[in-house]
């Protein structure tokens, strides 16, 4: 299984969020949170008698969140991008797993909650139809930023910045969330 992510001027898909991606020999996995995609879970596919020390985990990606001498745990990007995941196991405790460096384990960050991209022909195709069709009514009568992360209203409007005092002026009639206002105002001004 492969993270694929999707873009639009108004969406943002990813599969993968919720669902352990191992490495090649099955023995280490991450799991994207399906709340918060800059969250991922990790540790071995199975159970382990060694000590911790044993585990040096490394990423690489937005942040480069430090290495981490754990079985298992969890680690937070600071942005969006893709991300790796490898786990390296050194020292004299009992296998399994045996000695050595499993992964990378490749992921895609992003901001806000991930949304599921539906496998072809699977029932959940309507949500994304009915979604691209939102997306095309925004296109229509303007671009409504409530339904989407500061992320995603920062970068429709990076590509719309002719709609900036548009897209403000529902921000702050909505949600009027302060970093959103701010960055918007300072697209106006300058």
């Amino acid at each position: 299984m492969s993270l694929v992510t999707v873009h639009g001027p108004n969406t943002m898909y990813t599969t993968g969020a919720g669902v352990a991606k191992k490495d090649p020999t099955g023995t280490v996995q991450i799991t994207q949170s399906q709340t918060n995609g800059l969250i991922f879970s990790f540790g071995l596919a199975g159970t382990t008698s060694r000590p911790t020390t044993d585990f040096t985990w490394s990423f690489t990606g937005p942040g480069s969140p430090a290495a981490q001498n754990v079985v298992s745990g969890t680690v937070t990007f600071t942005g969006a991008g893709a991300i790796t995941a490898t786990c390296t196991v050194a020292g004299v405790g009992t296998p399994p797993p045996t000695n050595g460096t499993y992964g990378p384990i490749s992921g895609t960050a992003v901001t806000g909650a991930p949304r599921e991209l539906p496998p072809e022909g699977d029932a959940g195709t309507m949500a994304v139809e009915a979604d691209l069709e939102t997306q095309a009514v925004e296109e229509e009568n303007g671009f409504d930023p409530y339904n989407y992360t500061v992320a995603e209203v920062i970068a429709w409007v990076d590509e719309n910045p002719g709609e900036a005092q548009a897209v403000l002026d529902l921000e702050v009639e909505g949600k009027n969330r302060s970093t959103l206002v701010s960055h918007l105002e300072a697209m106006v001004a300058g």
